[in-house]
């Protein structure tokens, strides 16, 4: 199963989700993925996550109480949780701006 970097990108993008029965199953497809990445292209992966920017200490921990998932399941649901983090930052500061004149927006 190989993915770019784009399509994971674009599998990243939360409204992909609409495309799987439940989040869950997405994040057992994104698991799988990222699994395949540690085996093949671990630096790929590693750029992956400083591109969504998973907070590396997060990572650090998660990783090391690995008592019944992979490291594809606990990067994958890292991944996912980031993502969401995003979505709603951004919402909350779109909604934010707009009592601002257009002219006063950057």
């Amino acid at each position: 199963m190989y993915v770019s970097e784009n399509e994971l990108s674009e599998l990243l993008d939360y409204p992909a989700l609409k495309q799987f029965p439940d989040e869950k199953a997405f994040e057992m497809f994104l698991a799988a993925i990222v699994d395949r990445l540690i085996e093949t292209d671990f630096p790929r992966l590693c750029h992956i996550l400083y591109r969504v920017d998973v907070d590396e200490q997060q990572l650090d921990h998660a990783l090391s109480d690995m008592s019944q998932k992979t490291a594809g399941e606990i990067i994958a649901h890292l991944l996912l949780e980031r993502q969401k983090q995003k979505l709603a930052l951004r919402r909350k500061f779109s909604a934010s701006s707009d009592g601002i004149d257009e002219k006063e927006k950057w």
